[in-house]
């Protein structure tokens, strides 16, 4: 009698044992994947973008205080939390206090530069704020807030030479914003340069933008001058 053997039970048996002569044609075994774990700099950096999408200052601060734990250098954090400490009107002494320690880290940084002299100028420190400001080239600034805090603070010196000089940077960054020209124009007169203080006080006018008292103390300059 002829043998008929069943090919459906003899395969699986010829398969394992070829998989045992040959192991690496074996079925993979399933393992878990493992996820590397996040260094701290990685760490940082999502609450960082946590921080940016949320809308509440309170999370915020919370998120970039963390990071900061974890990676001080983190610039985007320290300029972030910076605004939200002043939007969430933090105390002076925390805001400086914050300020001191990231200038140790980004010593050029206009940002705090910037913020800590505001700090000096609220306190009427005018020496102080333009030394802070002055810690960088102005040639190299073109942030017009810095450079009219700046020159505020030398008009308030009586450094009218720095100031005209700031003013007309500022003049040539935004020709068409009048305070920069009145500025320029007090600078130049102060320094009996009648016939600058003078085109820069009509610039002033010539924009239309000024109350009516700043306008009034313009003509009455200009008629002095004339």
């Amino acid at each position: 009698t002829e043998r008929v053997v069943d090919t459906k039970l003899t395969k699986p048996a010829a398969i394992l044992n070829e998989s045992a002569k040959n192991p690496a044609q074996a079925p993979a075994s399933s393992k878990p994947t493992i996820s590397k774990p996040k260094t701290p700099t990685e760490q940082a950096e999502t609450l960082y973008r946590q921080a940016k999408d949320s809308a509440s200052l309170l999370i915020k601060q919370e998120n970039l205080n963390e990071a900061l734990r974890l990676n001080p250098a983190h610039l985007g954090a320290r300029s972030l939390l910076l605004q939200t400490l002043i939007k969430s009107r933090a105390p002076n002494a925390q805001i400086k206090a914050f300020i001191d320690d990231s200038l140790k880290l980004f010593p050029g940084d206009q940002l705090f530069l910037k913020t800590q002299a505001h700090l000096y100028v609220q306190q009427k420190q005018f020496d102080a704020a333009a030394r802070t400001l002055e810690a960088i080239d102005m040639e190299h600034v073109e942030d017009p807030s810095y450079l009219s805090l700046l020159a505020a603070s030398y008009q308030q010196l009586q450094r009218y030479p720095q100031a005209e000089k700031v003013y007309q940077q500022l003049t040539r960054l935004q020709p068409d914003k009048a305070e920069h020209w009145l500025g320029l124009g007090i600078s130049a007169e102060k320094q009996n340069h009648a016939l600058a203080a003078a085109e820069a006080y009509q610039q002033a006018l010539d924009k239309n933008t000024l109350n009516s008292e700043v306008v009034n103390y313009i003509k009455q300059r200009l008629s002095a001058l004339n």
